[in-house]
């Protein structure tokens, strides 16, 4: 019934526009830089701490695998001695049998390698990864504490600038005393 009306199109438009207004206000009055960046600073330091114990995690497992390559190793070194005995002695099954098992020892030393390998770079990638991480989260809070001391600064020059104007108003107990000399 009111659809063509001006004047009740005009006023919700007034009162959506008033609850924006207060919206806004209220979102600007809740807003602290200071806190939200505190927040983030130690949301950040959280994910670090977690980063670094997978970055351990992943360094041990790499350090089992050396291990096991040096078992490994040491295993081809054990077989291919076994076979050089056995061919020597004349014993052509057991230095086939050794080798047989040299050759296994051998392809797990290769795959060992290459997991070692890739963990070693993937730590590597990680590490360097965590250290801009870091240096990201010591420059937020030299930012942060910028920031603390600007807005202090702020505060001060506001109450100053508050100050200076009611210090010259008519209303301050000076210009009384400018009344009272030119009565």
């Amino acid at each position: 019934p009111n659809k063509g009306n001006p004047i009740m199109a005009s006023l919700l438009k007034s009162v959506g526009n008033w609850f924006r207004g207060k919206q806004d206000e209220l979102a600007e009055k809740m807003a602290d830089p200071v806190r939200d960046g505190q927040f983030a600073i130690e949301d950040s330091k959280k994910k670090v701490a977690e980063f670094t114990k997978k970055i351990a995690l992943l360094m041990a497992e790499t350090n089992k695998l050396r291990k096991r390559l040096t078992e490994c190793e040491e295993q081809t070194e054990k077989w291919q001695s076994i076979a050089m005995r056995a061919a020597e002695t004349g014993n052509e099954d057991d230095a086939r049998s050794a080798l047989e098992k040299k050759n296994l020892a051998k392809q797990e030393v290769d795959s060992l390698k290459v997991e070692v390998d890739k963990n070693e770079q993937i730590t590597n990638q990680l590490r360097e990864q965590l250290n801009r991480a870091r240096a990201k989260i010591a420059q937020a809070e030299s930012n942060k504490t910028r920031l603390v001391a600007r807005m202090e600064g702020s505060k001060v020059r506001k109450e100053l600038a508050k100050a200076t104007s009611e210090f010259n108003s008519d209303d301050n107990p000076l210009s009384a005393l400018d009344n009272l000399q030119e009565a």
